[in-house]
This record gives C-alpha cells, sequence and structure tokens, in this order.
C-alpha cells in the first residue's frame, strides 16, 4: 500500500502546482499573458465545467487540465478564459483534445480562450503546437501555446526566485534521475533553496510537499530526508513541522487525493451506468416497438390470406353453388382498395343488400367492389 502511494505519477502534481501557484505560473511560462491579467481582481477555476466537457485519451492516462476566469487589466467586464493542460506522455491525440476543448469552449462561453500546453515528457521530438483538417476547399487551423520542460534551463530555473521555478527544476530532475542518491541530494538543495528565499511559511509547506511528490524516494532514503529537515529546523529555528507530524500530514494529503480520485472514478461510472441504462431502455422501447409493429402486419397478412382462401372457395365448384356461396347477403366481402371496413357500416350494408333482392326478387351477386 506504501508503494502505491509512492508510485511515480507526476500528474496529480501539475493538478496542484497550477491550483496552488496559478499566478505564480502564468508568470515564469507566459509573461506576456501574465502582463495583460489584472490580478487584483481575482480569479475563478472552472474545473466542475471543463470536467463536462473533457474528451478522454487513448493513451489511458489521466491528462491534467484546469480552466481558469481572469480579467483583464483594461478596467473593462471583459474577461477570458485559460486552458492549461499538462502532458506527462506522448499521445497522438493530443492535437485535436486541444482543439476539442478550444471549440467546446467557444460554443459555450463565447470569449476569447487562450490554450496553454504544458509538454513534461521525455520526449525530445514530441512538439505538438496545431491542429489542422481541410476537406473540400474548408480549412480548420488552430495554434496553441506550447511550453516544453526538457528546452527550461535549469541552471535558470534554480535562480528564478519564482517559487514555481523550483517545481519544474524539480520535474527536471526527476525526468533525468537514474539513482536514489541523486534523487535525495536534488531534493535536499530545493529545499534548502525553498528554506532561504524569503517564502512565506504557507508557500514553503507547499513547495516542500510538492517537492516530496514530484521527487519520489525509497524508504530508507525518507529516513535520512527527515533527518535532514530536524537538522534545518534547528540550524534556522523555523516553526515548521516536526518529523511526526509531517508524516501524518503527508499521509494525509496523499490519503485526500486518494479519496478524490475515488470520488471521480465513482461519479464517472455512475454517470456511465446511467447513460448505460438510459440506452438499454431505448433499445427496449424501439424493440417493443418493432414487436407490435410486426404483430398488426402479420394480423393483416393473416385477414388477407384468409379472405383470399374465401374468393378462392367462390371461384370453385358448381355455378349454382358459387352464384350461391358468393350471393349470400350475409357474407359480404371486404371492398378492393378500402382495406377492412368499420364495423357498424357492415350490418348497414347487410340491411340494404337483403331489402333490395327481397324487393326485386333479384340474385344479388355480391362480389368485390359492390360496397
Amino acid at each position: 500500500m506504501r508503494n502505491n502511494r509512492r508510485r511515480r505519477d507526476q500528474d496529480s502534481p501539475w493538478k496542484t502546482l497550477i491550483t496552488l501557484f496559478f499566478p505564480q505560473l502564468i508568470q515564469l511560462i507566459h509573461p506576456e499573458l501574465y502582463a495583460l491579467i489584472d490580478w487584483q481582481r481575482g480569479y475563478q477555476f472552472l474545473d466542475s465545467e471543463l470536467r463536462k466537457i473533457a474528451p478522454r485519451s487513448r493513451t489511458g492516462r489521466q491528462t491534467v487540465d484546469k480552466l481558469v476566469q481572469v480579467y483583464l487589466r483594461d478596467g473593462s467586464e471583459y474577461w477570458i478564459l485559460i486552458h492549461i493542460e499538462a502532458q506527462s506522455h506522448p499521445d497522438p491525440d493530443f492535437e485535436a483534445r486541444m482543439f476539442t476543448y478550444y471549440a467546446t469552449l467557444w460554443i459555450l462561453y463565447r470569449r476569447p480562450i487562450v490554450s496553454i500546453a504544458i509538454l513534461a515528457d521525455n520526449d525530445p521530438n514530441w512538439r505538438p503546437s496545431a491542429f489542422t483538417q481541410s476537406l473540400g476547399g474548408c480549412r480548420v487551423e488552430f495554434n496553441f501555446y506550447t511550453v516544453k520542460l526538457l528546452d527550461m534551463d535549469e541552471e535558470q530555473l534554480l535562480n528564478d526566485p519564482n517559487p514555481c521555478a523550483l517545481i519544474l527544476a524539480a520535474f527536471r530532475r526527476a525526468m533525468r534521475a537514474d539513482t536514489a542518491e541523486f534523487m535525495l541530494a536534488s531534493r535536499m538543495e530545493l529545499v534548502r533553496l525553498a528554506l532561504d528565499r524569503g517564502y512565506t511559511e504557507e508557500q514553503v509547506e507547499n513547495l516542500i510537499r510538492l517537492l516530496e511528490w514530484v521527487m519520489v524516494l525509497p524508504e530508507v532514503l525518507e529516513e535520512r530526508y527527515e533527518q535532514f529537515l530536524e537538522e534545518v529546523k534547528r540550524e534556522q529555528n523555523t516553526p515548521y513541522l516536526s518529523v511526526l507530524e509531517r508524516k501524518a500530514l503527508r499521509e494525509g494529503w496523499e490519503q485526500g487525493v486518494q479519496k478524490g480520485l475515488q470520488e471521480g472514478t465513482r461519479r464517472a461510472c455512475k454517470r456511465d451506468a446511467h447513460r448505460a441504462c438510459k440506452r438499454d431502455a431505448h433499445r427496449a422501447c424501439k424493440r417493443d416497438a418493432h414487436r407490435a409493429l410486426a404483430g398488426r402486419l402479420a394480423g393483416r397478412a393473416s385477414h388477407a390470406t384468409a379472405h383470399t382462401l374465401r374468393r378462392s372457395a367462390c371461384g370453385a365448384g358448381s355455378t349454382t353453388a358459387r352464384d350461391s356461396r358468393c350471393s349470400d347477403p350475409e357474407r359480404p366481402l371486404p371492398a378492393r382498395g378500402l382495406g377492412r371496413q368499420p364495423r357498424k357500416l357492415r350490418p348497414a350494408a347487410r340491411t340494404a343488400a337483403g331489402r333490395l333482392t327481397r324487393r326485386k326478387g333479384l340474385q344479388l351477386p355480391l362480389h368485390r367492389g359492390v360496397y
């Protein structure tokens, strides 16, 4: 169970990083956009709206996507949507998914949208940046803003005072780490930088937890790391948590994340079950309708078959017998092209035919087309 919690899954740290340090992240990866936003008016995450339209990845990996509403510095009520997606593994459908997000958000909100893709994979040749499609003289071209983590200079990140720079440097080192000792040394170095740069206590705690999440260590090295934190606490007289408190907090945080993932899975299963029930009900109604229609057609076919047999009987035998059978006013036949006549009209037709036969003394042959 411990190994499951400590597995190297770099998708969830990205989501937490975007949530905790959104302004700092935009300042680091997109300075031009950062200068356009009025941060005094705040920002709002629209994750629930994004989950409704999120397409699924064929790679089976959970992608990290965030939708944020911000205001610009011009003082108007004009606001834009920022769609951020962090992709830790190459996906052949990534460009199409980015375009699907953009098109769907435009239909829903009719607002300008800035799409940002953070490529945190190890493949230097995978660089999606546009979605294009053309057919019959119609062409669609969609370009989105990309940040390739492999292209970022590690030394520059270490010297940048932006707190997000330390986390991006941690991602870089975790991508190229070949030994657990290197990971331990890197984590301790980044923790030292976080403590020495004058960040707030809350920022330091969040940074340390993110560093521990990104740079996973075996249990033996975790004990050495905890000893290092205790030494730093005594040196700097910092009010940060003790070893036992940190362990409890870290485990509680991981359990909270796991619970959130389970809740998301439960909701997805409930939604899929509802869709399956709705689909099965639709199929059942359609099947019953087809059966009812088949029954009506079979009934009409049986009636037509009986009518044909009666006509065949009228056409066989002697002339006297045929006239007797076919001229019986009590056994009228339905008219051609009219189908089965209403029940309330048949007694009146028989009465009129019988009256006419008795009055004139005629043998009235009844056949198709008489009434």
